[in-house]
């Protein structure tokens, strides 16, 4: 199972990435922000892209891989 290493609404809130800036800039879906916001939930390639841009970290700063 893939999960978030760090607290990743933090992190894009100590970048400046509020909601609404995310949903003008169309770079998350409203389903994918809800779902990493509520259920630390980790979105799908395009959206791992898009948290990579905006936290401009590579997927392995901000996620790991814990066995099941």
């Amino acid at each position: 199972m893939i999960e978030f290493r760090i607290d990743i609404m933090q992190a894009l809130e100590k970048r400046g990435w509020t909601q609404q800036k995310i949903r003008e800039n169309k770079l998350l879906g409203q389903s994918s922000y809800y779902a990493m916001k509520n259920n630390s939930k980790v979105p799908g390639l395009a959206g791992i892209n898009a948290l990579c841009y905006m936290l401009n970290m590579q997927p392995g700063s901000f996620l790991k891989y814990v066995p099941d």
